[in-house]
């Protein structure tokens, strides 16, 4: 999947996509690391494509900004190393 994603870009002119991992299939074990090799895959692939994840809810939401924190603070790293 993260190889037709890559290609949107080109083909519909959108700089990024945002990934809403609903409820359902979100609450499956798979669904993280799945999403995460997605998000590798996609960065291989589109380094210059913009990824963004919402948040539950709204911004007071404790446990959601820590998780937003924390996953930002991993993918730079990650970008980091691979530099």
């Amino acid at each position: 999947m993260a190889e037709r994603v890559a290609k949107w870009p080109e083909q519909y002119g959108c700089d990024g996509i945002d990934l809403d991992l609903e409820e359902g299939a979100g609450a499956r074990p798979e669904a993280g690391p799945n999403m995460v090799h997605f998000i590798r895959r996609l960065r291989q692939l589109s380094p210059k494509m913009i990824i963004s994840q919402p948040t539950y809810g709204f911004p007071q939401v404790r446990k959601e900004k820590i998780y937003c924190l924390r996953l930002n603070f991993f993918f730079k790293r990650q970008l980091k190393e691979q530099r």
